[in-house]
């Protein structure tokens, strides 16, 4: 029996939200993914009920390059020799926090 429902986000989107953090958890991501993630520079956390960020976006699958941008969620910062954050929809690479 289906029961109907309704979800605020596709559910593919939370599966592969998912499966990020457990590959990441299970030293098992693939790094290489992240080269062709898009760029966010000058950005700043937006604080709200749930945490977003805002910045400058260039490599962006369907954004214009330069648009100041509001992301979806925030769920996660990755950081070593470079910094990452993955947001509710992808990974971003990030150049630099705004002043």
């Amino acid at each position: 029996m289906q029961i109907p429902y309704s979800c605020f986000a596709d559910v593919r989107v939370l599966e592969r939200l998912a499966e990020d953090f457990v590959s990441l958890r299970d030293g098992k991501f693939d790094t290489d993914r992240l080269a062709s993630a898009p760029l966010l520079e000058a950005i700043t956390i937006v604080p709200r009920s749930v945490h977003f960020l805002e910045g400058y976006v260039t490599g962006h699958p369907r954004l214009q390059d330069g648009h100041r941008i509001l992301t979806s969620q925030l769920f996660g910062f990755m950081s070593g020799h470079a910094h990452y954050a993955r947001t509710l929809n992808r990974w971003y690479r990030i150049s630099k926090f705004s002043k």
